[in-house]
């Protein structure tokens, strides 16, 4: 995503394979750019809402494939 001012939110996930019909699912959100610091409180609030959602829906991609 594009945020003001030249500043970039990339999300990075993967499902990965963990042996025994397990899978592991990481998630990062990195920020980075000159207002990265005074929209760090913004983001929080929203993805506190949006993270677990999207979490869930990748653990349920994994459960599933």
């Amino acid at each position: 995503f594009f945020l003001p001012l030249g500043t970039t939110m990339d999300w990075h996930h993967r499902v990965a394979e963990a042996g025994d019909n397990q899978r592991q699912v990481t998630f990062q959100v990195v920020v980075k750019g000159p207002t990265s610091l005074a929209m760090a409180p913004v983001m929080r609030r929203i993805l506190e809402l949006e993270l677990p959602q999207t979490v869930d829906k990748l653990v349920g991609l994994a459960e599933h494939s």
